[in-house]
């Protein structure tokens, strides 16, 4: 059996949708109701069992039965009923004969397969509620779960996945489960395994992790500040270039250019200052990684001191019951402890959106930025273009020189006062060359702001997966007390049973022991 309703309630999981891939009878369907989901999805191949569930749920609103399996491709499949309905699959069966040989094919049947990816589209299954996905698809999970979307896998924050480490099916491959945990890691997901009672099935069940997904998200917009940088650098260059050929210009354009490039200095030190904040942002958040990693380790040794206090009970079967109490009341605290470690990623996953905001008005800013560069840019063309007019005005001048010597004088006084100011000019030149250059200063401090940004998420990674790997630890040693309790269990059921049998027998036992007593009158209650 399927250990789903075990993980879940573990889990704490309150899912807004229930997509559940082959399905079959339906038998979860009561705990699924009683976690009051608002959607259940049931997909299952099988036409009469999908028929036989519709009509089990007509007058549910909220259960919606698919009649499709779930494939690589979308179309026509052939699907393999078997006697044992529960194990029919689009493949056919392989090493599943070694543990149940009685599992025969019956027959054949054509049935219409979609993909994953083009189920959630249709169901518009929404990443933005909690939903959770169950697949039992009897050896197609090695092959559905890679070939999906990211994006799709995403849309849940819970994935459980009936699996074996077994060659099932004749499609399927050996290392299957650590295909599908490579495949839920990768999307972002921590991943634990729980293997079933009865081999050869094992559970996966794979629970987002919204700050690894974030993580990834700035680090790509870290990315494409880094390219805007350049682009302004390169385009900040380009007009050092295009100001250095200006040889004549009026004093009016070069106040207003001179306005402009103090304005966007003061958008430039804007930026640097969000940039800033950003990254305390980043460090808040690995504090906040660390505080959970501590009440991770609390709860370790919480569950250590637990393991010790169920050898002892083993020990003191006069004590059973006291300290069996006791070992349930530390198991709510514990559960206690992890509704708020809960809480503590559900802030963090808040502070990763406000982070997301604050890099949306920051690349906002940079782009308004470069709006401006434009017009900065078009204002220059401008510039050029009068100053071929002033160019040809000058050869037309020099023309009228030489036809009229008469006006030589005045001439030669219109060429000396704009000698004068062409050197004026030059002047202002020079000092928007020297500004520029203070620009492209602060331009290199931005950037060696987002590479220590990039390094500080990079850590935060890493501290991440630390807590992965200490919450798996965690549920082991939950999982280990779990097998404990259950043999205390059937240990106090065997002796309050063997304590019956003594309290049923006492009585016989004494009459023969007085029978023999009489015909010798003895007394020693030592020898009886």
């Amino acid at each position: 059996m399927n250990r789903f309703e075990e993980l879940l309630k573990s889990l704490s999981a309150q899912p807004s949708v229930i997509v559940h891939l082959g399905a079959g009878d339906c038998t979860e369907h009561e705990f699924y109701n009683s976690i009051h989901p608002d959607h259940i999805f049931y997909v299952e191949p099988d036409q009469l069992l999908a028929e036989a569930a519709a009509d089990a749920f007509s007058d549910a609103p909220h259960v919606r039965i698919i009649p499709c399996a779930i494939a690589t491709t979308d179309g026509p499949q052939t699907l393999n009923v078997t006697n044992n309905r529960r194990f029919s699959s689009l493949l056919l069966p392989a090493e599943l004969l070694d543990f149940y040989p009685n599992i025969t094919v019956d027959n054949t049947t054509g049935v219409e397969a979609v993909t994953l990816n083009r189920f959630c589209r249709n169901q518009a299954v929404d990443r933005n509620a909690d939903n959770l996905l169950v697949a039992e698809i009897q050896g197609m999970e090695k092959e559905v779960f890679p070939s999906t979307e990211v994006t799709t896998l995403q849309k849940f924050k819970w994935i459980i996945v009936r699996t074996s480490e077994e060659k099932l099916y004749a499609a399927a491959t050996e290392g299957v489960q650590q295909s599908l945990s490579d495949t839920l890691q990768e999307a972002g997901f921590m991943v634990f395994s729980f293997a079933e009672e009865a081999p050869p099935y094992v559970n996966i069940v794979g629970i987002r992790n919204d700050s690894v997904i974030e993580s990834s998200e700035l680090k790509a917009i870290n990315s494409d500040l880094l390219d805007t940088v350049k682009v302004l650098e390169f385009n900040l260059s380009k007009k050092d270039t295009a100001l250095g050929t200006l040889k004549i210009s009026s004093a009016a354009e070069q106040a207003n250019s001179q306005v402009v490039l103090a304005t966007r200095a003061a958008e430039l030190e804007a930026a640097q200052v969000q940039i800033k904040s950003i990254a305390d942002e980043i460090e808040k958040q690995q504090q906040n990684n660390q505080e959970i990693t501590r009440i991770l380790n609390d709860k370790t040794a919480e569950l250590d001191a637990s393991e010790a206090l169920v050898k002892s009970t083993r020990a003191e079967n006069e004590d059973l019951n006291r300290q069996l109490d006791t070992a349930t009341k530390t198991i709510q605290a514990k559960s206690t402890d992890l509704d708020v470690s809960e809480a503590l990623v559900k802030s963090i996953k808040a502070d990763n959106k406000d982070l997301k905001r604050q890099l949306d008005t920051a690349t906002s800013t940079i782009e308004a930025k470069s709006a401006d560069l434009d017009e900065n840019e078009a204002l220059v063309k401008s510039i050029e273009a009068e100053n071929k007019d002033l160019k040809r005005q000058l050869d037309t001048a020099t023309s009228t020189i030489e036809e009229k010597s008469v006006e030589l004088n005045a001439a030669q006084f219109r060429i000396q006062s704009l000698s004068d100011k062409n050197s004026h000019q030059e002047q202002q030149v020079s000092a928007l060359t020297a500004s520029l250059q203070a620009k492209a200063q602060e331009i290199s401090g931005i950037q060696q702001t987002l590479r220590i940004n990039n390094k500080l998420i990079l850590k935060s990674d890493t501290d991440l997966r630390e807590l992965q790997t200490q919450y798996r630890t965690a549920l082991q040693h939950q999982e280990h007390q779990h097998i404990l309790l259950s043999e205390l269990k059937d240990k106090l059921r065997q002796a309050s049973l063997y304590y019956q049998k003594l309290n049923l027998q006492s009585p016989l036992i004494d009459a023969d022991l007085i029978a023999q007593d009489e015909p010798g009158e003895k007394d020693d209650s030592g020898e009886r």
